[in-house]
């Protein structure tokens, strides 16, 4: 238990419970947007890197490309979640050039019917797809 004087910790509470400044949630949505778009960078390094490997490697029967191909569509998944799901409305407002309902749809077909997508569309994805959000996103790589 706490030591601290009853009158200290209403104190504390009552600051808790102050008002916010009009800007401050404009800067915690800020701060949450390039978080957003620090994890949409680092996914789109994992499908550059995964496309490194090559598309042999990727296409390749066994183990090895099976779960390649795995983690690909699970990239896929986690972009189009961040893209649609976690990045606020103002944020996509912003940028109408994006294809938004398409991602939205790719990443349906990446949850719901991933034993049905074409790999060679995951690739494409990968390879073309993801960097070219990137770009358009200005997101640095």
């Amino acid at each position: 238990m706490n030591d601290t004087d009853p009158r200290e910790r209403r104190g504390r509470f009552e600051h808790a419970a102050a008002p916010v400044a009009a800007d401050a949630g404009t800067d915690a949505e800020q701060r949450r947007t390039d978080r957003y778009l620090h994890d949409l960078a680092e996914r789109a390094e994992d499908a550059a890197f995964t496309a490194s490997m090559g598309r042999e490697a990727f296409l390749a029967e066994g183990t090895a490309g099976r779960q390649t191909r795995r983690s690909a569509r699970m990239l896929i998944v986690e972009v189009s979640t961040i893209l649609n799901e976690r990045l606020p409305q103002t944020y996509r407002d912003a940028h109408p050039d994006v294809p938004w309902r398409e991602i939205a749809g790719m990443r349906n077909r990446a949850t719901h019917v991933y034993d049905g997508i074409d790999d060679e569309i995951v690739w494409d994805v990968l390879t073309v797809e993801i960097p070219a959000l990137v770009r358009l996103l200005g997101i640095p790589g």
